[in-house]
This record gives structure tokens, sequence and C-alpha cells, in this order.
């Protein structure tokens, strides 16, 4: 029943039991045709065979931890990445503002931040990573957005989250979650 959706990941547990898709989409417009991209998840436990309902992440906390910049209308970025932990929770990384008009966000510089998502699918929690100089640039005539990404050790137990920041290309790392 999405209206529209931006990207999509998909990630499992070690045992590849325990999985989530997650799809940033919006299937509500409030102000058709334009509205917020938020985070739906839907998870296994059976490695597939069936999957949940959708869980809308709410964003709702992302305001404050931005001072409160999107006034209540957070929105989400255009790429995610995820990863299982060995609690078989999900951590996602992702861009989040304020909404600006055509679905977009907005990408001033300290009125967006990049995310951590944890979450169960049931309940979630949402930490500003860092709110990067940058959103977009562009790379010898190669235009990119932040190109969030999480990497996971072996055991499952530290979640590392990367994205790239100014405009000449450095990749940022924030501390140890």
């Amino acid at each position: 029943n999405t209206k529209s959706f931006l990207t999509t990941n998909i990630a499992f547990s070690a045992n590849g039991q325990t999985g989530y898709l997650s799809v940033v989409a919006n299937n509500d417009y409030v102000n058709e045709p334009d509205s917020s991209y938020y985070i739906i998840v839907f998870k296994t436990t059976d490695g597939g065979t069936t999957w949940s309902s959708g869980y809308k992440i709410d964003l709702d906390n992302a305001n404050g931890q931005l001072s409160n910049s999107c006034n209540g209308n957070c929105n989400t970025g255009y790429q995610l990445d995820g990863a299982v932990d060995n609690a078989g929770k999900l951590h996602l990384i992702i861009a989040v503002g304020p909404w600006s008009t055509g679905s977009n966000i907005v990408t001033i510089p300290g009125r967006w931040g990049m995310f951590s998502v944890i979450t169960d699918a049931v309940t979630n929690t949402l930490q500003l990573l860092d709110m990067p100089m940058t959103f977009r640039g562009t790379f010898g005539g190669l235009t990119e957005d932040s190109r969030p990404h999480i990497a996971i050790s072996p055991n499952a137990d530290k979640v590392f989250y990367v994205w790239f920041d100014a405009p000449n290309g450095y990749i940022s790392i924030s501390k140890d979650w």
C-alpha cells in the first residue's frame, strides 16, 4: 500500500533467521502530492518465510536532537544502510532533517543530521551521530549524496557508521557507539 518509495535495505542476523526489510517510503500523503518520507520496517524471524506488517519509525525524536529545526515535520534523506547485531536488532544509518517542498530534505548545515536508528520492529531509538556540513557534493563531475554505510564486526557486537562529508570527499566517522 506504499504510494511512493525511495530506497530499500535488507539485512539478516548471522543465523539467517531474523531479518529486516527497511523501506524509505510514504504511504499516507498528508499534503498531497507532497509529504514526508519515513522508514517502514518489516521483520521476519523464520528466515523470510513470513514477515510482520510494516512498522513506521517515528522521527519525532529527531526533531529535538536537531534543535527543533524540523518544527515537528522531519523527513528522511534518500539513502540508508542497515545491519543486524548479535541481539537481533536492526541498526540503520540515514540522514534526517526538516521537510521541504517536493518531499525533499532541507540540507543547510546545522539543520539536518546523520542518525543511527536501532529497532526490533516494535520499539526504536534515534541517535544523532553528526551534523555534517555537506549533504551532496560533486567529485570530478560525479554528484553524490552523503552515502551512509554500516559495517558490523564478525561477532556482531560492534556497529560502525561511515558517511561522506565536506565538498572534497572526506569520510566522517563518529565516536564509538
